[in-house]
């Protein structure tokens, strides 16, 4: 199982975060969008930040939780290459997490593409058998 995929689309870009559980595939979307912007291999675990969103159903949980990510590259010039979901509640649509990086460094990390926001177009929430899968369409 990939943690998370990229799959094109006509201007902007799906990415796939796939988990055992909603709560890792959580993470692992995470990650694919630090993944979409910076190569994650060249990020230390150096600062860690604290996360917390809430939804009205799963979608919006997602969307919040991942604009989050977004606030924190964009006002604070971090990137992560670790997400830790602490507390998922599938049922109060809440999340907290840790996300684990440093302060972007142009020279150490590999620039990708940046992601201005995460969009609700086409987004897919599904298990199947054993694996959640979480597609979601970014605007770049």
């Amino acid at each position: 199982m990939k943690k998370y995929e990229f799959l094109e689309h006509t201007a902007d870009v799906f990415i796939v975060g796939n988990g055992k559980t909603l709560k890792e595939a959580f993470q692992n979307s995470a990650l694919g969008v630090m993944q979409y912007m910076v190569d994650i291999k060249t990020v230390q675990l150096k600062i860690q930040k604290k996360i917390k969103a809430k939804g009205s159903d799963l979608k919006s949980l997602l969307v919040e939780f991942l604009t989050q990510v977004l606030a924190l590259h964009d006002a604070e010039n971090l990137v992560f290459s670790k997400f830790k979901v602490t507390k998922f509640d599938d049922k109060k649509f809440e999340i907290e997490a840790t996300a684990q990086g440093e302060d972007f460094n142009a020279k150490k990390h590999k620039q990708g593409t940046l992601i201005k926001a995460i969009t609700y177009h086409e987004m897919e929430i599904k298990k199947r058998k054993n694996i959640y899968s979480i597609k979601f369409l970014v605007d770049i």
